[in-house]
């Protein structure tokens, strides 16, 4: 008897297994040759590109390349609220143009928004988009994002290699300071596995008075956390803890400059809206000094050694958080309340504000630190504080105008920010430019009222999860839908070159390049370099060393090249990519997930 329930337990279990619903999206991605060559003559330049995986709504644009330097302290826009600096800039915007599955074309005229013809000898191109018609994907229904949209994601290993199954890290919301220390929960979602299992999400708690919204994981101890805390008497602090699941997490009394933290006050007691504390990367760690919400004498950016906790430096943000606007009797603006490191940009977000900025971290001069900032002035995050319709000719507040409250604010993988939207009508979110240029308001499918839209974030690595991830509020009024959910989004970047002066079409040597993304599903793009034109044949094999598909083999001329191989036929697992041409081999490892 004993036996046969032991059997039924495990075909149950069997069962459950088999029949589980896991995360498994639609990604939309893009695949386009790393470089163009063009001779920036006012001539078409056509942008060829392969979009797999949903429709998409496309942004298209070209910016300076090389020409960082050359821009310095400049500001545009109304009253000059858009500023750049050290940062290349934006030429030509394609408009916003629906593409479906396939090979399309993007032109540009080769020329900048005056209708100059640009002279190269580089520039940059990007496409952005995402899937303006799918239906979102729930991720995890255990956990849900708040309008204070606290997210992180582990894409690495410990060693820093690329893992096949993101980890989403979240913490709870809750609203308000407090005069007693509450609990805070800190949760951890591997991404892939059903949404609506419960056994799989991994919690830790940790007591804060005012907890802030972003904290880090450290990159080399993925149980390592630092979290951002204000006591009642204004002493703000950051804190590193040890994660013990289904407990409470264990404090690290050795860390930081007294008292197993690092601290600070500002002068009074603040609200609950702290942007908290980001991995800078390097063995940083960033904080942000100030409170979004209370009206502040001081914002700076505090810099911390990750190791040790002791402070670096202080870099002051007060020029641009601080100050009275034009049409204001007092300040709307305060410190920021998001903060977000991708590819060496640390973006940082004010959400009530509608105030949007991006610095260099690692900068070397002051003057060198801001990169952009985008107050007003180009109809984008505009409907805020810093907006002149927002207030009345006798200084009040305009109770007409609506404010749009951006919350989720982040940038993706190649620098293209966006904000989740409230109080906009069916508008999900807006979005712009890596120079910080606004671009416009968008929606998800479905989207049907205001309401808070609370949370965007991205997954911009190399997995078969990369897209943007949010809350499913459409409609349905605040957080009346929980859990975290996906929709599709794919950006890249590529190069315009005349080959003048820059890097000769024909390299010294052959090279291939690692496939990407990689893991992948179910496109990939394999990248090489040839010396000399000749036949090329890229072939695949499988782990038994036999060879399963052969992507190309065709006549090529020498320079950079690149094959799409599209494994939509094939199973999951390891396979080996080989590139021949001459006497030249080169076989790579890549790894297909489905």
């Amino acid at each position: 008897m004993r036996k046969s329930f032991i059997v039924a337990l495990i075909l149950l279990f069997a069962s459950t297994i088999a029949f589980a619903d896991l995360f498994s999206p639609t990604m939309l991605q893009f695949t386009a040759p790393a470089s163009i060559t063009y001779s920036f003559d006012g001539s078409a330049c056509d942008v060829d590109f392969t979009q797999t995986g949903t429709a998409a709504e496309i942004i298209f644009s070209i910016h300076t390349k090389g020409k960082a330097g050359q821009i310095k302290d400049i500001r545009n826009g109304y009253l000059g609220w858009h500023y750049v600096n050290n940062i290349d800039t934006c030429l030509y915007i394609g408009g916003i143009e629906d593409m479906d599955v396939g090979s399309n074309t993007l032109t540009w005229d080769g020329r900048d928004a005056a209708g100059t013809i640009y002279d190269g000898p580089e520039a940059t191109y990007y496409i952005w988009g995402f899937d303006y018609a799918g239906t979102k994907t729930s991720v995890c229904a255990l956990t849900s994002p708040d309008w204070k949209d606290q997210v992180t994601f582990i894409t690495k290993d410990e060693t820093g290699n690329p893992i096949s199954n993101p980890i989403m890290c979240t913490n709870d919301s809750r609203s308000g300071p407090e005069a007693d220390l509450r609990d805070q929960t800190y949760n951890k979602w591997e991404i892939g596995n059903d949404p609506e299992d419960a056994l799989l999400l991994e919690a830790t708690k940790v007591q804060t008075y005012v907890f802030g919204y972003d904290f880090a994981i450290d990159p080399e101890d993925h149980d390592i956390f630092y979290v951002y805390d204000q006591d009642p008497t204004g002493l703000y602090s950051v804190k590193k803890y040890r994660w013990v699941p289904d407990d409470y997490a264990e404090y690290d009394p050795s860390w930081g400059e007294e008292d197993g933290m690092t601290s600070w006050t500002t002068g009074g007691i603040g609200d609950y809206d702290v942007a908290g504390v980001v991995d800078l990367g390097e063995g940083m760690l960033g904080a942000q000094i100030g409170d979004g919400m209370a009206i502040q004498v001081i914002s700076e950016l505090l810099f911390l050694d990750r190791y040790t906790g002791d402070e670096i430096k202080r870099m002051d943000t007060g020029e641009v958080f601080l100050p009275i606007r034009p049409y204001q009797t007092e300040p709307s603006v305060r410190t920021p309340t998001t903060l977000d490191l991708k590819n060496g940009k640390l973006f940082m977000g004010m959400c009530y504000a509608t105030m949007l900025t991006c610095a260099n971290p690692y900068y070397d001069a002051e003057e060198d630190f801001w990169l952009w900032w985008n107050l007003a002035g180009d109809g984008v995050n505009d409907r805020g504080g810093e907006n002149p319709d927002y207030w009345s000719a006798d200084g009040s507040k305009n109770p007409d105008f609506t404010r749009e409250y951006p919350f989720g604010q982040r940038q993706d993988g190649t620098g293209h920010f966006t904000s989740s939207i409230y109080d906009l009508g069916a508008t999900s979110f807006d979005m712009g430019l890596p120079d910080g240029t606004g671009i416009g308001y968008f929606s998800y499918a479905g989207e049907t009222a205001s309401g808070v839209k609370a949370a965007l974030a991205y997954i911009a690595a190399d997995t078969a999860y990369e897209g943007m991830y949010m809350d499913n509020t459409s409609g349905a009024g605040q957080m009346a839908t929980t859990g975290w959910w996906f929709i599709g989004h794919d950006s890249i970047s590529g190069t315009i070159t005349s080959g003048v002066g820059v890097e000769d079409t024909a390299p010294a040597a052959y090279t291939v390049a690692q496939n990407s993304p990689n893991p992948f599903n179910p496109t990939t793009t394999i990248s090489f370099k040839l010396a000399s034109a000749g036949n090329v044949t890229v072939d695949v094999y499988n782990v038994a060393g036999q060879k399963v598909d052969t992507i190309v083999n065709e006549f090529m001329d020498a320079g950079s090249q690149s094959v799409v191989w599209d494994a939509s036929d094939f199973s999951a697992g390891v396979y080996f990519y080989t590139v021949k041409s001459g006497d030249f081999s080169k076989t790579m490892k890549m790894t297909l997930l489905k």
